[in-house]
């Protein structure tokens, strides 16, 4: 029996037969169709990528923490009559004073790696003790009020089992003991 070999003489066949023409011709086609569309959305995403979802403007002042969702894992000093809601922490020293002293708690935190930040904003993220289950951590300094808005919510899962409410009660402690913000 003869073995068969293939050559480059018959890929150019196959290339040039008529159904892989019009296959060819088809893709190009649907790549004109589709590409405006593939642009507007890569646009689209880089505008979303690109704004930041605190809504802080350069010092941080506008801060507003994003709702919590349905699920139990988030805590958030924006509406008091949500069931997630944790009263913000108020300053009894200067400003400048008393966000440099919710910066180093916050640092102190164990697991925790402050991520971004601004003159009065800051994002940390906080890691389970067991498996290292990433919670966002953010806090922001009214700047007319002198009130840090916090909100401190976990990445996955449902239920927390109370840790990010903890987590800002211990923080809150943290910066009474220290005489910056009163109870």
């Amino acid at each position: 029996m003869k073995p068969i070999s293939f050559t480059n003489h018959s890929r150019q066949a196959t290339q040039n037969s008529p159904l892989v023409f019009s296959i060819r011709q088809a893709n190009e086609k649907n790549a004109d169709r589709f590409g405006w569309a593939r642009i507007s959305l890569s646009g689209i995403v880089l505008m979303a990528l690109c704004s930041g979802g605190s809504g802080a403007d350069a010092e941080g002042y506008g801060f507003k923490p994003a709702p919590c969702p349905s699920s139990p894992n988030c805590v958030s000093s924006v509406d008091p009559d949500d069931p997630h809601y944790i009263a913000p922490f108020t300053l009894t020293v200067d400003r400048a004073e008393g966000w440099s002293a919710v910066r180093e708690a916050v640092s102190t935190l164990p697991r925790t790696r402050i991520v971004s930040e601004s003159k009065y904003y800051l994002h940390a993220e906080c890691r389970s003790k067991v498996f290292g289950f990433v919670d966002d951590l953010e806090l922001g300094l009214d700047g007319s009020t002198g009130v840090v808005l916090v909100r401190s919510s976990s990445r996955f899962g449902y239920s927390d089992l109370g840790v990010n409410r903890k987590r800002v009660e211990r923080l809150r402690k943290q910066l009474v003991d220290l005489g910056v913000t009163e109870n």
